[in-house]
């Protein structure tokens, strides 16, 4: 096998890592992008799989923390970019995708979000990851500890696709309506809205608690996308069912939804642009 189609053989597991490590569909890509130039550099590897994981999360980890940095004075609150893919067809790579998901990995220290990924999602040994991270075992076994503790009581996640997109449409055609009971009905006490317009476009400035302020912030803010200029497009969004917002061959908005059961318990728009180039 070419040294070129070895690498390809692999793109899709370099990305997934990558943009899950990042939170970015652009800055994954150009991680894997250097991964490559790396490749190609290299005159024989025995396992190409196991070097381009360990390259790739290598430089994720470097990235991440200075991306850390950028993100302690972004403007509002910060969520992934939407990525535009199905849901995988194993449960933790599709569980990971999630907005919700990417953004519980936000408690984590670069190198406990590595370690957590290699072997929740990815399924690695401890062997391996202690050799992608140039660790010794001990030392990952220590941090895969304290990523959980960081964590505490995971939040559960909806693997129910035909539900997650049920309880979805019912929550937009309530909001269409201005129909509040109607939203409360599929809103969680508990839920959180998240809008991240990075200092660009007109945003909420800090997360939204509790159904019945979820529920009028969320009508509010409906009526300022009439249906007769703003066209609603469902689409598959890291993974799940959501929506982007249109105004003619402009994207406004991409929202992802947490749902567990008949209840929505996240619910994530991000509105600003630099986050949105590749939805149109």
């Amino acid at each position: 096998m070419s040294s070129t189609a070895a690498f390809e053989q692999h793109r899709d597991l370099l990305t997934g890592i990558a943009y899950r490590m990042l939170g970015s569909r652009s800055e994954a890509e150009d991680a894997v992008q250097d991964v490559w130039l790396r490749w190609q550099a290299q005159v024989h590897v025995q396992e190409p799989r196991a070097w381009l994981r360990t390259a790739t999360t290598r430089l994720c980890v470097d990235r991440l923390r200075s991306a850390r940095a950028r993100r302690e004075v972004y403007t509002g609150p910060w969520l992934p970019e939407p990525l535009p893919a199905p849901a995988p067809d194993r449960a933790e790579l599709a569980e990971s995708l999630s907005t919700a998901f990417l953004l519980m990995l936000e408690r984590l220290t670069p190198e406990q979000r590595a370690v957590l990924l290699l072997r929740e999602v990815y399924g690695c040994t401890h062997a391996e990851i202690a050799e992608a991270l140039d660790r010794s075992e001990a030392s990952c076994r220590q941090i895969s500890r304290r990523a959980r503790q960081a964590l505490g009581d995971r939040p559960r996640f909806e693997v129910d696709p035909a539900r997650h997109a049920e309880v979805c449409r019912r929550f937009l055609q309530a909001v269409a309506d201005g129909a509040v009971e109607d939203v409360l009905a599929v809103l969680a006490p508990d839920v959180v809205m998240i809008s991240d317009g990075g200092g660009v476009v007109r945003a909420a400035g800090v997360p939204v608690h509790g159904a019945a302020k979820v529920a009028q912030v969320s009508i509010y803010f409906g009526k300022g996308y009439p249906p007769d200029r703003v066209t609603a497009r469902p689409a598959l969004l890291n993974g799940q069912l959501g929506v982007i917002l249109e105004e003619g061959d402009r994207v406004l908005l991409a929202m992802t939804f947490h749902v567990v059961g008949d209840r929505i318990h996240g619910i994530y728009s991000v509105l600003n642009p630099e986050k949105l180039g590749g939805l149109a």
